[in-house]
């Protein structure tokens, strides 16, 4: 009997014990290691991405640096839509470089918003579409249904008809929309939280502001407008300086980017459209001829908000695993490119 009791106690002993270094362990920190380098650090519902080069528990949103969120935060209604293609396996290999960065960052920034990604080809491998669970990002196997042109188009160009032809059925499940590339979209804040539904945000090509950007004096922008578009139409943008728009990332209200992808779709030349650089060149040309004026769009240069490549005043700062900008000691919210010291940022895989 007196056995009995003792082994009884021991169990209760031992029960308590591992009882009290789980809720502990659990209670204080909630880390999950992901692929060895990818790092969740959970405070309240917001979960901080931090790897061995980039730690946004340390980017700068306070005081005047956190003013730029004058919006709700992302919730289920908001929609991250985003695309790609496999031409072969080294386009795989191009977006394996960077994705786990990039959908880690979202994961972390746009947590609740809603995230989508297009696969317009087949998988390069079964259960491929369950790769990126773990980042919160849902996978479908899509692409747009085109029945008037012979030509199976330019997947980057395919990919604002297939957009369209995804949202505008669910289009009552979103409030704000965000589309974009996929593999060089650094979400480092809460995009979402930056705009509202009457916006309609048209990112421009600049490194830092209105005199550091690129023009069609810019041969690759220059020669894409006079392929696609026309040889005078790519002149006149050269001789006035025309500040080039990049057509990768797009934001605003859903019925605006619809409104967006529309007309793309209405001046859409099914003769040029298999041209790598027409959704550029369409998209540029839809700007400076006002097609788009009905939905009052903002070319946002470089702001805190959104840049294209902030090479001149971007600052990495390697203890501290952060980023700023120079002049206001803000970080950013969202990069498209990114670069320190002349050079694209390392570590981002980009």
């Amino acid at each position: 009997m007196l056995l009995y009791v003792f082994y009884f106690n021991l169990f209760i002993f031992i029960f308590l014990i591992i009882s009290v270094s789980f809720l502990l362990t659990s209670g204080l920190t909630n880390k999950t290691t992901r692929n060895d380098t990818i790092i969740f650090t959970n405070k309240s519902d917001i979960q901080m991405f931090h790897n061995y080069h980039t730690d946004l528990r340390n980017f700068n949103y306070s005081g005047k640096c956190g003013e730029v969120f004058q919006y709700p935060k992302n919730s289920k209604r908001d929609l991250w839509l985003t695309a790609y293609s496999f031409n072969d396996n080294k386009s795989f290999l191009r977006l394996n470089r960077s994705i786990d960065f990039v959908l880690g960052l979202a994961n972390s920034s746009i947590s609740h918003a809603t995230k989508k990604i297009l696969l317009m080809s087949p998988p390069p491998f079964k259960n491929f579409e369950h790769m990126y669970d773990k980042y919160g990002i849902s996978i479908e196997l899509f692409d747009a249904k085109i029945s008037n042109s012979t030509k199976q188009g330019n997947s980057a160009t395919r990919r604002m008809f297939a957009w369209k032809e995804w949202l505008y059925p669910r289009r009552h499940l979103y409030d704000r929309v965000f589309i974009s590339d996929l593999r060089d979209i650094y979400i480092f804040g809460d995009i979402f939280a930056t705009f509202s539904e009457n916006d309609l945000l048209l990112q421009m090509q600049c490194l830092n502001n209105n005199t550091n950007c690129f023009t069609f004096n810019f041969k690759v922008d220059y020669n894409w407008m006079k392929k696609t578009i026309g040889v005078d139409v790519a002149n006149a943008y050269r001789k006035n300086n025309t500040i080039a728009s990049n057509v990768g990332t797009i934001l605003g209200g859903t019925n605006k980017v619809l409104g967006y992808l529309q007309t793309f779709i209405e001046y859409t030349n099914f003769d040029k459209w298999d041209i790598w650089g027409y959704d550029q060149s369409l998209h540029n040309w839809l700007i400076y001829s006002r097609k788009l004026d009905f939905l009052k769009p903002v070319l946002e240069s470089c702001s805190q908000r959104m840049c294209y490549e902030e090479r001149y005043a971007f600052i990495y700062d390697k203890t501290r695993k952060m980023i700023y900008t120079n002049n206001t000691k803000c970080s950013p919210v969202m990069r498209h490119k990114i670069f320190y010291a002349n050079e694209y940022f390392k570590l981002s895989g980009n």
